[in-house]
């Protein structure tokens, strides 16, 4: 950490305890929020904004265009997608690979968009002949697709897909609130319109602010839509007000935005470093798991540095009394209920997601070997297999 960088940090470090109500050299008669480090209408928040939209851009490789802040999920996020930049003119295709690709057809759906799904079967690579053909035959012009389906932990391949939107000359707009930070990712290069992430996943912070990135073209296209949204409109969201001078038309998460400053402003690690890493952590799991041999089956096909689905093969077991132990220990996976892999039979007792985004390495050890005493005893008679570690 560079000399101007240590200053910054004891700087933070007084902000954070006064977000504690430990320290209290800001007195706001605003009429809020207050309890917060600073007012969001000085000039301080303003360059946050517009800092933390510069790094947005570098780090999905978007050299121009502009990084919208929106307060709420991604799941509103998609929503905004729908209301800002579909037209009624537009034929779009959304890929359904499973629980969340089903919601952004439903969103488009709900607005009675012109929209058709093209469905993948679950945990699978998208079949890229099928899906021209598709497009080619329904005179698509947006595509809409998650880059990593979390449902199933299959990473689509996006840049495939921007090759194909290229050659049709459609808009390409991509999910990639699970795999920011996690799995390569390249706006530019891959020939990708605008992209969705949030805070609560590759950045490691509270839930409670989306980003909708996008290219300039897909910002021209946007003024040709009739907006459907008072809140998210992004006609607001791109006035000089906010585009130039980095205010947000709304009350803003101050902290949650303060919070996404400090984490870009105090890294050192480059993005592709951190996926490096996530990549090592992910694939080591995934090792250690084979050399159990549990009665589990990883589902994705090409799966994400971000989490790895498993589904139990053995009737004996379930993944809701696997959860149940876990929770005994004060260790949490991931259910995944019908609602959300609606393609899968009985996935609520076979299928569960282990995230390699929150914990590292020796924590993974002590969910391994808890996994491992799970299956063991129900099956009445330990298994032989231990992890060397």
């Amino acid at each position: 950490m560079d000399g101007k960088k240590q200053k910054v940090f004891i700087t933070l470090n007084v902000l954070t305890l006064r977000r504690c109500k430990l320290v209290n050299e800001t007195l706001l008669f605003t009429p809020g929020p207050v309890n917060v480090p600073f007012y969001f209408r000085d000039k301080k928040f303003p360059k946050m904004v517009l800092y933390i939209e510069n790094q947005l851009k570098k780090a999905v490789g978007c050299k121009d265009g502009r990084a919208v802040l929106y307060t709420c999920s991604g799941t509103g996020a998609l929503d905004a997608v729908a209301t800002n930049l579909l037209s009624d003119k537009d034929k779009v295709l959304v890929i359904v690979g499973g629980g969340f690709g089903k919601r952004w057809y439903d969103i488009c759906k709900f607005y009675d968009k012109n929209v058709i799904p093209f469905y993948v079967p679950f945990g699978k690579d998208i079949n890229m002949q099928e899906l021209e053909d598709t497009i080619s035959s329904n005179n698509i012009n947006v595509i809409l697709s998650q880059h990593h389906e979390t449902n199933s932990g299959q990473l689509h391949n996006v840049e495939a897909i921007g090759n194909i939107a290229r050659r049709y000359n459609a808009l390409f707009i991509v999910d990639a609130i699970s795999s920011f930070l996690t799995d390569k990712f390249y706006m530019d290069k891959w020939n990708i319109g605008g992209c969705i992430i949030s805070t609560q996943k590759g950045m490691r912070l509270d839930p409670g602010v989306a980003f909708l990135i996008l290219n300039n073209r897909l910002i021209e296209h946007s003024k040709t839509v009739k907006k459907l949204n008072y809140y998210n409109n992004l006609d607001t969201y791109l006035s000089d007000y906010c585009l130039t001078r980095g205010h947000t038309p709304f009350t803003p998460p101050v902290n949650l935005v303060f919070d996404i400053w400090k984490f870009f402003w105090l890294s050192d690690v480059s993005v592709l470093n951190r996926i490096r890493a996530q990549k090592q952590l992910a694939e080591r799991f995934r090792q250690a798991l084979k050399e159990l041999r549990l009665p589990l089956v990883m589902v994705s096909e090409t799966p994400s540095n971000f989490l790895t689905a498993l589904m139990i093969v053995n009737d004996k077991f379930s993944a809701v009394d696997l959860y149940e132990h876990l929770k005994k220990k004060n260790m949490f996976v991931s259910k995944v209920g019908q609602a959300h892999s609606p393609f899968m039979i009985d996935a609520e007792k076979r299928l569960f997601l282990v995230s390699h985004i929150g914990c590292d390495w020796t924590e993974h050890q002590k969910l391994l070997n808890e996994m491992r005493l799970f299956f063991d005893k129900r099956n009445k008679n330990k298994s032989s297999n231990r992890l060397n570690f």
